[in-house]
């Protein structure tokens, strides 16, 4: 009987985390977005 609970407290947790990941990596992505946006497009073309 105490099988159930823990698995769905498990996967709770797992997908905290998970939505935590996922969290972080599109901020990681908007940053670097909003850093290549403000740099000129010679800054860009010097980095490509």
């Amino acid at each position: 009987m105490l099988t159930i609970p823990l698995a769905i407290s498990s996967i709770r947790v797992y997908n905290e985390e998970n939505l935590l990941f996922i969290e972080q990596k599109i901020f990681f992505f908007f940053s670097i977005f909003s850093v290549l946006c403000n740099i000129p497009h010679k800054g860009i073309k010097s980095l490509i």
